[in-house]
């Protein structure tokens, strides 16, 4: 049985200006720190995409330890963030972002998940 691999974070370097998100994203996670929300109606009036909003709020919210916020990224854990077809497309609409996965260490995978 061959063993299966599993890449859990793909960083990709692109030319987006996401400068307002991260903004955005800072201003969540500092409302999840004061307040401990985990809900994503509570940060509605930030404007951030509600994937993106729930898994700031989820890190920042259920870690008691955190004092402050220090770098915030846009990480998206829901699986539904994004869609990958038969020609290996990644379509994230969250940030409006498609790209050809090209990636020549994932060639022989059958599917892609988070």
């Amino acid at each position: 049985m061959e063993a299966h691999r599993l890449i859990k974070t793909f960083k990709l370097k692109h030319s987006l200006d996401l400068e307002l998100d991260l903004r955005k994203a800072r201003q969540v996670a500092e409302f999840a720190l004061k307040t401990r929300t985990l809900s994503t109606a509570d940060v509605k009036q930030f404007g951030l995409r509600s994937r993106i909003a729930q898994g700031i709020l989820r890190k920042y919210s259920r870690n008691k330890k955190l004092k402050e916020v220090g770098s915030v990224k846009l990480t998206i854990n829901n699986p539904t963030g994004f869609s990958v077809d038969n020609e290996w497309n990644v379509s994230i609409p969250d940030v409006k972002l498609v790209f050809l996965f090209l990636s020549p260490i994932v060639r022989d995978f059958k599917r892609l998940t988070r």
